[in-house]
């Protein structure tokens, strides 16, 4: 969904249902409108029921998220917003822009950067908790990893067809482990309604295991879109980007120049490259990327519980 301004609701409603209208195709445009400014009211009457001293959203880019934001503003509290995904692309999507939180919690300088620009809210970079500074490989790391999102059924369907069933024959000791985004768990039986012969093809269910779990037992990671490019990236494991020029052109950072990341668009290219990676195997995963992650881990943990805290009173 994408973020909604009150104003443009009760002043451009025509505006506002342009922007929501590809999200919510069947719904009649008074029902759209309605919807927003019911939900809109019903927050209002839990949080001053509530009477919490601040309030903490993730990700921000959907209407609820900006709904808590403009209640808070006009009940003279904070509401924080925690970054929970990268902005992969440089043209920022409206989700992104004109934010109603107080208080952003940034990755990174880079990603600060991103957001600020259609942003007026105060920015700190008190980075990634999620990330652990180092992770113990285990013996037996020989899996690939790949991420779908629903862009990546679309356009490189067939390809990744065809590499799952030559890498699950190739590398038979290994799990071909394909984990799904989250909000796009229908891809599985959009794009991937078959069962594969081999029994090294597993669909990994993203609630099962954290991305940091798989990346023990992972030699390669395969994704389109993903924030996990930048965080296979930042622990130096091999990632592939599906890719032509056109769609790396678009995206932020810049892929090409990132370290260990391989922008591939064939089957050849990303055979030659499971190979080699296979071959090439690490012992060790040593976090390594101060310029998108300012801080990791447990101390990431306590800057940002420090800083809520501060805010809290």
């Amino acid at each position: 969904m994408f973020s909604y301004n009150e104003k443009l609701v009760q002043h451009n409603p025509k505006k506002f249902i342009n922007f929501v209208k590809k999200d919510l195709k069947f719904f009649s445009n008074e029902l759209i409108i309605n919807l927003f400014l019911n939900e809109k009211r019903y927050i209002e009457k839990i949080i001053s029921k509530i009477n919490p001293s601040c309030l903490i959203t993730l990700e921000g880019d959907s209407y609820l998220d900006q709904i808590f934001g403009m209640v808070a503003k006009k009940q003279n509290k904070s509401c924080i917003c925690l970054q929970w995904g990268s902005f992969p692309y440089k043209f920022q999507k409206v989700g992104y822009k004109k934010m109603s939180c107080t208080d952003y919690i940034s990755w990174g300088k880079f990603f600060s950067k991103q957001i600020k620009k259609d942003n007026d809210f105060l920015i700190h970079d008190l980075g990634n908790p999620l990330i652990r500074k180092n992770l113990k490989v285990r013996k037996n790391n020989k899996d690939i990893l790949i991420v779908l999102q629903d862009d990546i059924g679309k356009k490189y369907f067939l390809l990744i067809q065809e590499y799952i069933n030559w890498a699950s024959n190739f590398f038979k000791k290994s799990k071909i482990i394909i984990r799904i985004h989250p909000s796009h768990l229908y891809i599985k039986n959009r794009y991937f309604n078959f069962s594969y012969s081999n029994k090294n093809v597993i669909f990994q269910n993203p609630n099962q295991k954290t991305i940091f779990e798989n990346f023990r037992n992972t030699f390669l990671v395969i994704s389109y879109s993903s924030t996990v490019n930048l965080e296979a990236s930042a622990y130096n494991i091999p990632n592939v980007f599906f890719g032509e020029k056109n769609d790396i052109d678009l995206m932020s950072p810049d892929l090409k120049k990132i370290k260990n990341t391989y922008v591939i668009n064939t089957l050849k290219n990303i055979k030659k490259i499971s190979v080699l990676n296979y071959r090439k195997r690490k012992k060790k995963l040593i976090f390594n990327n101060k310029a998108l992650f300012t801080n990791v881990g447990q101390f990431a943990r306590k800057k940002i519980i420090s800083f809520l805290i501060e805010k809290r009173f």
